[in-house]
């Protein structure tokens, strides 16, 4: 059995204090995965707070590049304590499937280096979460 893996992160805009950027974080699920995939958490832990259009989230199969089916709908929650969003499929992705998701925030952060570190639950009646590595962003003075 394999497990999912973080293939990256990405920004449509790089420049800070930029609006109308996304960034998108590329998940796949292999063919031999053990299950379905339910949730996917994006904890940031480095770099300042970013406030998040959460209206606007996105989730589809494919990449930010190569983009297939929207994966609606979806239940997006913010803790802001902890510096988590977490993304739940109302159908599990099955196994064989990339997953993006897509973040809009209200604009670009301060130059720097941006880490958030990715997780993901099965479904399942009590998951145990598996973390998949960090996603890293970075903005630039112009």
């Amino acid at each position: 059995m394999k497990s999912p893996r973080l293939l990256g992160a990405a920004t449509t805009f790089n420049r800070a204090y930029t609006p109308g950027a996304t960034y998108y974080f590329n998940v796949s699920i292999p063919e031999n995965a053990e299950g379905s995939l339910k949730q996917i958490t994006l904890t940031q832990v480095e770099g300042e707070d970013i406030k998040y259009r959460l209206d606007e989230t996105e989730a589809f199969e494919g990449t930010h590049r190569d983009r297939g089916a929207d994966l609606k709908p979806i239940e997006v929650a913010n803790n802001p304590e902890t510096r988590t969003i977490s993304v739940t499929f109302s159908s599990p992705v099955p196994p064989g499937k990339t997953v993006t998701i897509g973040l809009s925030p209200t604009h670009n952060p301060m130059d720097g280096v941006y880490l958030f570190k990715v997780k993901v639950f099965p479904e399942g009646d009590n998951p145990q979460a598996l973390e998949l590595g960090v996603g890293r962003l970075h903005f630039y003075n112009r």
